[in-house]
């Protein structure tokens, strides 16, 4: 039974790290707009292009 607990805790876990990383590629557009964005270098823009395409791909 503790087994079975410790599993569920785990699942709402990943289901709740699930819905902040959905918000967070909702939030992408507005993140673009940012000042803190289109301030960045192209280094920087590139590697937050990137993590949104991954993580685009996890939730797919």
């Amino acid at each position: 039974m503790q087994k079975h607990k410790g599993n569920e805790q785990k699942a709402n876990n990943v289901d709740a790290a699930m819905d902040k990383l959905r918000q967070s590629i909702a939030d992408n557009a507005t993140t673009k707009q940012n000042q803190n964005y289109t301030d960045a270098s192209p280094n920087k823009k590139d590697a937050y292009n990137n993590a949104v395409t991954t993580a685009q791909g996890i939730i797919d």
